[in-house]
């Protein structure tokens, strides 16, 4: 029922348009593939747009070491759990989607906005670990490897060629896999990592200033929310694509958000929606399909 609902919805959009194509049963043909694509664009920006699970860091640092035959020092941790976050904003389902310039990467605003936060604690650290953490003193010399990594990471974050932004950030990925290697190895004495109560001080004080303005944007995010879902439901159009419009909304809001969903299934209109709000999904959706099934680690 909800995809004869849905078919028939995208059928009845040219002629809203005032669209015309030769043929009823040409346009059929032709409406009935768009449909599939529209949906297949969808599944596929639903699993992209899952959350990478946390890493371990004593984990990640231990299979580090052991790969490149060396003992854990201090620092070892700090850099290897940089390296892994760094990786994980390239090498998750979908890969890194900041430059996409073609759906379902470029619509999708969530997993965009975590790889952003993401980038910039990556690059908070890494300056801290240039500037602070590999040299004993601030006249000494920069790190080799720091001092062409850090700057990597500051890159245009949405360049998507000439270069793209993941050759620089894979280059900087593998200067930082070469401090890690020099300060695990005990006959080398060029790489250090000086764990003082100061440099650790100066880099908690970049993470209090970066959280102290989280909450205005936050809020600020919020807004536009409000506004993005009063317009999308200003007219009465007869298909609705939903990106988990009750996220980050108070109890009053929330429940005005769901009422129009339900105004909207009442009139007829097809609705398809990302919802991580379980109540608000069992709720108001008819038919439910769980991506998860996508995923490999969690379908075995």
């Amino acid at each position: 029922m909800f995809w004869t609902n849905l078919r028939q919805k995208l059928l009845a959009i040219p002629s809203k348009f005032r669209f015309s194509v030769g043929g009823n049963t040409r346009s059929r043909f032709i409406l009935t593939a768009f449909g599939i694509v529209v949906i297949l664009v969808l599944l596929i920006g639903f699993y992209w747009s899952r959350e990478p699970a946390p890493f371990s860091v004593a984990g990640t640092t231990n299979q580090r070491l052991a790969r490149i035959g060396d003992e854990y020092v201090v620092g070892s941790a700090t850099t290897a759990a940089l390296i892994s976050a760094a990786e994980t904003l390239l090498d998750k389902p979908g890969g890194y989607l900041s430059n996409d310039m073609l759906p379902p990467g470029i619509y999708l605003d969530n997993i965009p906005n975590w790889e952003f936060g993401v980038l910039v604690q990556i690059r908070d650290l890494s300056r801290s670990m240039r500037e602070s953490f590999s040299r004993s003193q601030s006249q000494s010399t920069e790190d080799v490897d720091l001092i062409i990594s850090e700057p990597r990471f500051h890159f245009d974050n949405d360049s998507w060629l000439f270069p793209p932004t993941e050759s620089e950030y894979r280059e900087a990925i593998g200067y930082l896999n070469s401090y890690l290697s020099r300060i695990s190895d005990p006959q080398n004495s060029d790489a250090q990592f000086f764990a003082r109560a100061d440099n650790l001080a100066s880099w908690l004080q970049n993470v209090e200033s970066r959280l102290g303005s989280l909450s205005q944007r936050l809020s600020a995010s919020v807004q536009q929310q409000r506004v993005n879902i009063a317009r999308g439901f200003a007219y009465p159009y007869p298909a609705l694509l939903l990106d988990e419009p009750t996220a980050s909304l108070d109890p009053v809001n929330r429940a005005t958000v769901l009422k129009m969903i339900a105004e909207a299934k009442a009139r007829g209109a097809a609705i398809i929606g990302i919802f991580h709000d379980h109540a608000a999904r069992d709720e108001i959706c008819d038919r439910q399909f769980d991506v998860t099934r996508f995923t490999p680690g969690l379908a075995a």
